[in-house]
């Protein structure tokens, strides 16, 4: 029995000159520990690449932390982001993360044609996922990218679509040059989340990008532009408006000629006692920029989730709105799905004190309520 102290405990106690030899299967308790801390390190990761984007300035060193973080968590041998050149016929791995031992492919993977690859690019423009359990039983129609994963050594992959707004802009993978399989609901989603946040961030770059350059480059990027953009002057009275801001920021109906040139205050009551309006003049003093995620009620659309980044373009003040709804409610998905599991599943905020968690980790550890372990800290249940 000692040499599989996995399987079983063993609890010796004496009692006058005699032995009691108590015998304790935990094996299922061993499973539920380990799907606990695994349960733990999703919510975790997940809770730091959406919270990393919103307080980064860096795109880039912000995605090859969350590549890093999405390997470690889900055990992959790489991790990339591929973008999307020169009008989506030319994809290159701009940012790759590569497990101990794994040979980085980024410098070769350069300026790779599209149309070289009609199979894998036709599904990502579709917005499929490409799962890829074992490589070497690729389909005939997809005989180039086969090719070119056997040269990586890779066995089996999951790629998962990178979009700003409704346009392919790249795509988002993990491989295993290991063994083959199929890769889990976890890492599924992880990478999902991961794709669509880096999506908006990089769509934000864009039209900092844009303010940057010619009234004539800025004008057209922001009439196709889906995230909301708004330009304040150093009074902040509004001085432009894309169509996005106007639809989505504003009451059903309104026209650009009834906001332009009204004060911030005028078109957002209340935006004193928030403490918003001491953040944007701060902003014009100092230079540094402003993020920040809100619950927005709104008079057409309902509810939404927004993403603000505000940052001072000239004497003035620009502003971008994301719309992260569809991503809060995949997320909120996640956590449901999570919550109506029969494993014990916590959930963290950035220090490890646990936030919520469900009734089979209530039951695990014998606590009747919730109020007996929100608060605590997660290392008291993972040693």
């Amino acid at each position: 029995m000692r040499d599989i102290p996995n399987i079983v405990e063993i609890l010796r106690e004496e009692e006058n000159s005699g032995e009691i030899i108590s015998i304790i299967d935990s094996t299922e308790q061993k499973k539920a520990e380990q799907t606990i801390k695994h349960s733990f390190e999703f919510e975790k990761t997940i809770s730091a690449i959406s919270s990393r984007f919103i307080s980064s300035y860096d795109n880039d060193d912000a995605i090859d932390m969350s590549l890093s973080e999405i390997g470690n968590f889900t055990g992959a041998s790489r991790v990339y982001l591929f973008l999307l050149r020169n009008n989506g016929t030319i994809m290159n791995n701009t940012h790759e993360w590569c497990n101990k031992g794994v040979i980085p492919q980024k410098d070769i993977l350069q300026n790779i044609p599209t149309e070289a690859s009609p199979w894998w690019i036709g599904k990502l423009r579709k917005g499929e996922v490409i799962h890829v359990e074992d490589v070497s039983k690729m389909p005939e129609e997809a005989s180039f990218e086969k090719d070119m994963l056997e040269k990586q050594e890779i066995k089996s992959l999951l790629v998962c679509p990178l979009k700003i707004g409704e346009k392919l802009n790249g795509f988002i993978g993990l491989d295993n040059v290991l063994v083959a399989g199929k890769w889990n609901y976890e890492d599924f989603a992880i990478l999902r989340v991961c794709s669509e946040i880096i999506g908006s961030a990089l769509e934000r770059r864009q039209t900092e990008e844009a303010l940057q350059g010619s009234e004539e480059k800025l004008r057209s990027f922001m009439d196709s532009a889906t995230d909301s953009f708004t330009l304040w002057d150093s009074g902040l009275n509004l001085i432009d408006v894309n169509k996005a801001g106007l639809e989505k920021l504003f009451p059903s109906g309104i026209k650009k000629k009834d906001v332009m040139g009204k004060n911030i205050l005028d078109i957002t009551p209340g935006l004193r006692e928030t403490g918003r309006y001491d953040k944007y003049l701060e902003i014009l003093k100092t230079g540094k920029p402003f993020f920040t995620d809100d619950v927005v009620p709104h008079p057409k659309f309902g509810d939404r989730y927004l993403s603000l980044k505000a940052f001072k373009v000239g004497d003035g003040l620009g502003m971008i709105v994301t719309d992260i709804t569809e991503r809060k409610k995949t997320e909120e998905k996640i956590k449901n799905i999570l919550e109506s599991s029969p494993d014990a599943i916590a959930v963290t905020d950035v220090e490890g004190n646990i936030t919520e968690c469900n009734e089979a980790t209530l039951k695990l550890h014998g606590f009747s309520s919730k109020e007996e372990v929100i608060g605590k800290s997660a290392f008291m249940f993972f040693p």
